[in-house]
């Protein structure tokens, strides 16, 4: 893959682009403010470049969510006026079409097909940079049968238009590439950018903090992508009473419940629902747990490290082995195996990280210097748009 890291982004071709690129707006699409890893990602990314005095807008399809509380104040917010990227992607033509943007950034599966099709009708002089933020065969196959067939052709379509693409892992990257049929040098690693927590700073007990101990802590939406049913099954196996706090709400919150009292484990099970200071959690427990099926990049796994926490992850298709580098700085497991997902979690209670190994990693997620790959990517972006237009068209 085409990995932009921070050496490649002082090198005198990349730094010159960049300057030229410095004036330039970023206009950011994506669905809504969910409380996901990419809506996260975004949101940090545009108020660093807000900070630094940048001209960000961030253009969603309907405003919604509680990740628009982190928004800084100042940045320019658009509403295209409808929760579905369809009916909303003729006003995001108009709105290129007005503006004539030198950049788009595009973040999550719709937008990335409604960004590219409305810049190449309405607005052909904006160059267009797709985010992955997720294993994309991955995500498709846990579709309804309808989007399973309909995404594929479009995402190819419009992957293979695109000037760049930027994922959040090598392996996400590698899949991308052989999705849509691309060149690798069309694709850059650049990660997703986490805030280092202040080590001064105390962070109280959360009020339903549990008596006793050891206690483990999961984060992330009750869907199937998680793979609570095998992290129950896992914990129900460990030594001694540790307690499982799950920070996160969605669909399956029934069927977990339900499990929960069939492996009676229900007592020192806690589904805490949607969390809107999960740190406060994360900094207090003895193990973070991750035990999906899939991801792209995951964000609180690199925040668990960023506060000292040591950490269990499955080597699923995605970034978790990625950020710990192969078993370096956390634990990994096998994705679906509950009885070896037991053992990670009695080595890491019985055998923890030293915190400062754990946060040394994670200061390489940070986010400037996540954000100075962006912006790479970003320049690389607009200069192979430039090249292959000729007269005002986009050539084949």
């Amino acid at each position: 893959m085409n990995d932009i890291d921070l050496q490649s982004a002082r090198e005198p071709s990349i730094a010159n682009a960049l300057r030229l690129a410095d004036e330039v707006p970023i206009l950011l699409y994506m669905p809504a403010f969910h409380g996901g890893g990419a809506e996260n990602a975004v949101v940090r990314l545009a108020n660093h470049w807000h900070a630094e005095g940048r001209q960000v807008t961030i253009i969603v399809n309907k405003v919604r969510g509680p990740v628009i509380d982190r928004v800084a104040l100042g940045i320019e917010v658009v509403d295209l006026g409808s929760p579905l990227t369809v009916r909303a992607w003729p006003r995001l033509g108009r709105l290129l079409n007005e503006r004539r943007p030198p950049l788009l950034v595009t973040a999550l599966l719709g937008p990335n097909v409604a960004g590219l099709t409305a810049a190449r009708r309405w607005s052909p002089e904006t160059a267009v940079v797709s985010l992955v933020r997720n294993f994309t065969t991955e995500e498709i196959a846990g579709r309804d049968l309808v989007r399973r067939i309909l995404f594929p052709p479009l995402l190819r379509y419009a992957y293979r238009r695109t000037d760049a693409i930027g994922c959040v892992a090598a392996r996400v990257s590698e899949d991308i590439v052989a999705f849509a049929g691309i060149p690798a040098a069309k694709v850059a690693t650049t990660m997703n950018p986490v805030p280092l927590p202040d080590p001064a700073k105390e962070r109280p007990r959360p009020d339903d903090w549990p008596v006793g101990g050891p206690v483990i802590v999961a984060m992330g939406r009750l869907v199937p992508q998680k793979d609570y049913p095998t992290l129950f099954s896992a914990f129900a196996k460990l030594a001694g009473t540790p307690v499982l706090m799950v920070l996160g709400e969605g669909p399956l919150r029934p069927e977990l419940e339900a499990q929960a009292r069939a492996l009676r484990i229900a007592d020192r099970v806690h589904l805490i629902g949607f969390c809107a200071h999960p740190d406060d959690y994360l900094a207090h427990a003895d193990l973070f747990v991750l035990a999906s099926r899939f991801e792209g990049f995951p964000n609180v796994l690199a925040e668990a490290l960023a506060l000292g926490r040591t950490t269990v992850a499955t080597d699923a298709p995605g970034g978790a082995g990625e950020i710990l580098a192969g078993g370096k700085y956390g634990y990994l497991t096998p994705v679906g195996d509950a009885l070896a997902l037991a053992a990670a979690l009695q080595r890491g209670l019985d055998a923890p990280i030293p915190p400062t190994i754990a946060r040394g990693r994670a200061e390489q997620f940070a986010v400037a210097n996540v954000a100075r790959l962006y912006e790479a990517l970003f320049a690389s972006a607009m200069a192979s748009h430039r090249a292959s237009t000729t007269d005002g068209h986009r050539t084949a």
